[in-house]
């Protein structure tokens, strides 16, 4: 009789710590983890106790999106190692979500690179349509003679001006001014 307590005894705590266990899966995994199942022994009591349990969990990357792939990742790492007592199992499932984090942070880390270039172009085609804007400008005021004051004259200088205006205002919120005139030189960002 106390031989079968202490087989009980020891089912018991097995039983809780199984039960703890997958518990601490399922509340880290944020609706990542799926139901508990277990592998139950049955006692001298003739009672069924869990001795083995796994916490389903989807480990799939997010298609099209490494943020978010990036965080899920991060959850089923916290849901793997949520136990006090993690087990092997539980380690392979972290190092896996530590693979498609690296892989979502390399694919993030690719797009700003990608992003940071087209800008980049952008930003030199738009120096390129202010190196002409002031081109023409300079042209107009060569074909100007000296004390024309027509209305011709004016009616074009005000025309250019205008374009020249909106030509260095798209410099300025893209940034290639900035980087064109750096601050100090004697030209306005006040366009």
């Amino acid at each position: 009789m106390l031989e079968q307590q202490r087989v009980i005894d020891s089912l018991q705590a097995r039983d809780r710590e199984v039960r703890q266990h997958e518990r601490a899966h399922q509340a880290a995994g944020a609706g990542l983890a799926g139901p508990a199942s277990y592998t139950f022994q049955k006692g001298p009591d003739g009672r069924m106790y869990a001795i083995g349990g796994e916490v389903g969990i989807d480990t799939s990357p997010v298609a099209g999106d490494p943020r978010a792939t990036l965080e899920k990742a991060q959850t089923i790492i916290r849901a793997a190692m949520a136990p006090a007592e993690p087990s092997p199992q539980d380690y392979r499932v972290a190092a896996s979500a530590r693979a498609m984090a690296a892989e979502a942070r390399a694919e993030m880390q690719k797009l700003a690179e990608e992003k940071a270039a087209e800008e980049t172009s952008g930003e030199e085609e738009g120096a390129d349509e202010a190196s002409g804007a002031r081109e023409a400008q300079a042209n107009s005021d060569r074909a100007s003679p000296p004390g024309s004051e027509g209305t011709g004259a004016r009616e074009a200088s005000s025309t250019s001006s205008r374009e020249l205006g909106a030509v260095e205002q798209r410099l300025i919120k893209s940034g290639a001014y900035s980087q064109l005139y750096p601050p100090g030189t004697l030209f306005s960002q006040q366009a």
